[in-house]
């Protein structure tokens, strides 16, 4: 980090220079293919998203998809 990020003690992540290092690209994943459901909520993905900045005292957020509607 630069000496101003190291000065500044809010500055947890540091300024853009000093973040553009850091960032790394997936690029190389495999999508897979999912076979359709027979059924509504017979596949159902869950994934939790967080943390986030507090919002009435929650910092996480749950996402479903139902694969049958999507």
């Amino acid at each position: 980090m630069c000496k101003i990020c190291l000065a500044k003690s809010e500055t947890r992540m540091g300024c853009e220079p000093c973040q553009r290092p850091k960032i790394e690209r997936h690029t190389n994943a495999l999508l897979r293919t999912f076979s359709l459901p027979e059924a509504r909520s017979r596949e159902i993905h869950f994934d939790i998203v967080g943390p986030l900045p507090p919002s009435d005292g929650y910092i996480n957020l749950l996402t479903m998809i139902n694969r049958f509607s999507r």
